[in-house]
């Protein structure tokens, strides 16, 4: 049955008002309520009424994960909405991507809602749709450019050894200076607080303290960041943090995309040194001995239970964590981690423990074995395999025909020539080239035709005997033991999550409705 749409509430006539300002344009002296002034004096003009407004200052309209459009958004895709136009001055007051424009107005125009520009009125038809779009795109296209002069500007301000940013790395804060042309800007200076902290952990990394530990350590001593807590992304962040040392890194990573840039666009601003250029070579000598996080995602992505796992306690995902230490054989301790408990330490926003990942993986093995590959499924397997054979059977029929086929006209085609050559029709050496071309494929096809293999009929003799079907189910445990990618394969067929107990009971959720709930006991002793 097609599914109904419920009817379209809105009313043209009832609007609401969006009015942005981005930080640059209220430098420029752009007016939030010269804004708001010309659209209520639009909006009385032409009879709307005007319903709410939503004002944004100071949000870059280049992303629409700002608070206020995404109100803006929700309200209007609310089911009890009756709006039905979005007024704003300028195209650009609405979203500064034309792609993303686009994408907004289509979803809103589904619901019986347009955005309308008072000062680039347009029809509501494919020819104004067009003309809108070249509004759009000039407006991302003047946002780029904008973009890149402010980006030359503050890079020349960095160059001149001040601190271009708003905020400022840690372990330092901003100190507003008086340039000599009498222009106010920010140099960088030591935040003694931060200072502190960041050589605390200098010093726990090189006493031999993980990321974790240093996050837990820091937490729990109340020394906290500026926002949230410690975990171990950030600690290593700080750790590798060239500005303890007076070099402060701008425009290592671009702001939009999150992607780091190349080294001969990174300026480097002087600020007072936090600790020794040699301690914090110690510190990354030692981060690339360690070198955990390479480690980490070398070894994560061949996990048997990555995706399927989950914490007990508090639900999240679970991830590689290594100890930094090794066997006697040479390879390291690894275990199962809650990524939640791994970053912010344990205690500070979960309690969950790490599980050795041999003793974890055996113990789901064992469990999707006696699941999958019981005797009785074996038996079902081995017949579905003899069902099967049929199928193959007419199959490489088909193919051994069809290479039959194409050898016998080779070979008339061989014999036409030669009698051709034998009556005097032809001249030998004219279809020399010819004739060897076709001994090539006889050749070619005969090789064919040796690899097709006619399967014979019916079932082998004593193919369900206790014995076979013994051997059968053994090869396929074997298999999960030493193919990881086939028993990988298999849980994810079969398994919805896995979650594991702080007393070690291991909870496997399987995605058939009859063995919904089934756990298993693992052996995870937290010492391995």
């Amino acid at each position: 049955m097609a599914r109904r749409r419920s009817p379209v509430l809105t009313d043209p006539m009832f609007a609401v008002v969006l009015a942005r300002v981005s930080t640059a344009e209220q430098a420029r002296g752009e007016s939030l309520q010269g804004q708001l002034d010309d659209v209520r004096a639009y909006a009385e003009r032409e009879g709307f009424t005007v319903e709410r407004e939503y004002v944004e200052r100071g949000d870059s309209g280049r992303s629409d994960n700002r608070a206020v459009f995404r109100q803006m958004l929700a309200d209007l895709h609310a089911p009890d909405n009756r709006i039905g136009t979005v007024l704003v001055v300028h195209t650009s007051r609405f979203i500064r991507d034309a792609m993303k424009a686009r994408v907004h107005k289509v979803a809103l125009a589904k619901r019986g809602i347009r955005v309308v520009s008072i000062q680039q009125p347009v029809d509501d038809d494919p020819t104004g749709h067009f003309v809108e779009g070249m509004f759009e795109l000039i407006d991302q296209l003047e946002s780029e450019q904008n973009g890149i002069r402010t980006r030359a500007a503050m890079a020349a301000t960095a160059r001149a050894g001040y601190w271009p940013g708003s905020r400022a790395p840690y372990g330092f804060r901003l100190a507003e200076v008086t340039t000599t042309t009498g222009k106010q800007k920010n140099k960088l200076e030591s935040n003694p607080a931060e200072a502190d902290v960041a050589r605390r952990a200098v010093a726990l990394y090189l006493a031999g303290s993980g990321a974790v530990e240093i996050a837990r350590a820091l937490n729990a001593g109340g020394q906290l960041p500026r926002t949230g807590l410690w975990d171990r992304d950030r600690v290593l962040r700080l750790l590798g943090s060239r500005a303890l040392i007076g070099e402060a890194e701008w425009g290592r990573r671009d702001s939009r995309t999150g992607l780091l840039r190349a080294e001969e666009v990174v300026v480097v601003v002087p600020c007072p040194a936090v600790i020794e250029r040699g301690v914090f070579d110690r510190v990354q000598d030692e981060r690339e001995r360690r070198d955990p996080e390479r480690v980490g995602r070398a070894t994560s992505s061949r996990l048997l239970l990555t995706g399927l796992l989950k914490c007990g306690p508090c639900g999240a995902s679970c991830e590689l964590q290594t100890s930094g230490k090794r066997r006697p054989n040479g390879e390291r301790y690894c275990y199962y981690m809650c990524s939640r408990a791994r970053r912010t330490g344990v205690g500070a926003t979960c309690n969950a423990k790490p599980t050795p990942v041999a003793k974890l993986d055996a113990a789901v093995i064992d469990w999707l074995a006696e699941r999958v590959f019981s005797d009785v499924r074996c038996r079902e397997i081995l017949r579905d395999l003899v069902e099967e054979q049929g199928v193959l059977r007419h199959r490489a029929a088909e193919d051994r025909a069809a290479w039959v086929r194409e050898r016998d006209a080779l070979k008339r085609s061989r014999d036409r020539l030669l009698d051709a050559i034998q009556i005097g029709a032809v001249v030998a050496n004219d279809v020399a080239d010819r004739l060897t071309d076709i001994r090539e494929q006889l050749e070619n096809v005969e090789a064919q035709l040796g690899k097709v293999r006619v399967i014979g009929d019916g079932v082998p003799p004593g193919l369900y005997q206790s014995s076979i079907v013994a051997a059968f189910v053994e090869r396929l445990r074997a298999a999960l033991d030493t193919d990881r990618d086939f028993a990988r394969t298999y849980l994810h067929a079969l398994v919805e999550k896995i979650t594991v107990a702080p007393d070690g009971t291991v909870e496997i959720t399987s995605k058939q409705t009859e063995t919904t709930g089934e756990s298993a006991r693992a052996a995870t002793n937290r010492k391995d």
